[in-house]
């Protein structure tokens, strides 16, 4: 996965419904072009997302599905300096007031269940 993550030329990754864990999602948000990650139904935790947050040239996150993200995770993102948006679609573990934090840093969010 490092290997791979070190590629000057991944931009967009999808990971949905496969068992990539926060090793690999840290090993991604290395890679200086990537500018969107699709995690929906992973295993990533707060420890992956945090480190997405990074990730200089990341404008979109989906996290749909992923249930053992929570506010503590994600609040990290608003802090990510090209995020333009994040999926928290059927993320029940995240809060209104995450959800306003990242909309007050001019983030969208996308949440429904």
């Amino acid at each position: 996965m490092a290997a791979l993550a070190g590629g000057k030329a991944l931009v967009q990754v999808t990971a949905s419904l496969c068992n990539i864990t926060d090793v690999g999602v840290r090993a991604l948000a290395g890679a200086p072009a990537l500018a969107s990650i699709n995690l929906t139904c992973s295993q990533v935790t707060n420890d992956g997302v945090r480190a997405l947050a990074g990730a200089q040239m990341l404008a979109e996150v989906i996290l749909a599905c992923c249930s053992s993200v929570t506010d503590d995770g994600v609040l990290a993102l608003a802090g990510a300096p090209a995020l333009t948006s994040v999926d928290l679609t059927w993320c029940h573990q995240i809060t209104i007031d995450c959800v306003q934090v990242l909309t007050r840093a001019g983030v969208q969010v996308k949440r429904g269940y």
